[in-house]
């Protein structure tokens, strides 16, 4: 009996996602986040690589090299280290870093454009 109500209780559940599923595919408004603009990334791609790339050639040295070797060619911070000699702790301490900066840098060039 306790299998035969677990079951019928999982069919329920199954068609009551399918049913909601469905109903998130074929209403656009739920599917779009905002039709105009979704992510400040998404406004204007080369106004905001320019300012990326500012903000990155203004990082410290260390900093920089493990943005670039984590995000851009895609390393490990294992990897990181072996390749700049430095601990694996100290390769997390630089990218946070730089991402804050980064952050702060973007916000500031953000502030001065209104």
């Amino acid at each position: 009996m306790v299998t035969k109500n677990y079951c019928l209780m999982q069919i329920r559940s199954m068609k009551s996602q399918d049913a909601r599923y469905n109903e998130w595919v074929n209403e656009s408004l739920l599917f779009m986040e905002n039709g105009i603009y979704m992510h400040p990334i998404d406004a204007d791609g080369s106004e905001m690589e320019t300012a990326l790339t500012d903000c990155i050639q203004k990082l410290k040295d260390e900093q920089r090299a493990c943005i670039q070797l984590f995000y851009f060619n895609n390393r490990c911070y294992n990897e990181i280290a072996g390749e700049l000699g430095i601990d694996e702790k100290k390769v997390k301490s630089h990218l946070q870093n730089a991402k804050r900066n980064l952050k702060l840098c973007l916000e500031e060039k953000n502030a001065g454009k209104e």
